[in-house]
């Protein structure tokens, strides 16, 4: 019997649980852009500022030159980052920030602790990573 591959949401709700507990120092939030709402909704968040594209994480946290890292999830295994999204990091990028694709929590988790500086001695194995 073969296992049931996360979806998006299981897979960023691990990641973010994770950065909280072995990091609580690292700012990180999630950027409420994606789901479905019904069309009045849709345009009161338009309104406010939601725009289409805009990666699902943001780390506020400058390192390496860069202004922040901004973390496109997606589930470990299918997930496909869409035109948006790749036009959004390509301006993210050209602004200073750093912009990543990951693929599940275990790699997000990889590369969150890559970009604030943790040397492979001092790396926290992701709760279940061999």
């Amino acid at each position: 019997m073969s296992k049931k591959v996360r979806d998006e949401h299981q897979e960023q709700v691990r990641f973010v649980s994770a950065v909280r507990c072995f990091y609580p120092q690292v700012l990180i939030f999630a950027v409420p852009n994606g789901g479905k709402r019904d069309p009045k909704e849709a345009k009161r968040l338009v309104d406010e500022g939601v725009k289409a594209g805009v990666s699902d994480l943001f780390v506020a946290e400058a390192r390496e030159g860069y202004n922040g890292l901004f973390i496109e999830m997606k589930r470990s295994k299918g997930g496909k980052v869409s035109e948006k999204q790749e036009n959004f990091m390509e301006a993210a990028t050209a602004r200073g920030y750093k912009c990543i694709v990951s693929y599940g929590a275990e790699e997000a988790f990889r590369d969150l602790q890559y970009y604030i500086g943790v040397s492979d001695n001092d790396r926290v194995k992701y709760p279940g990573e061999k």
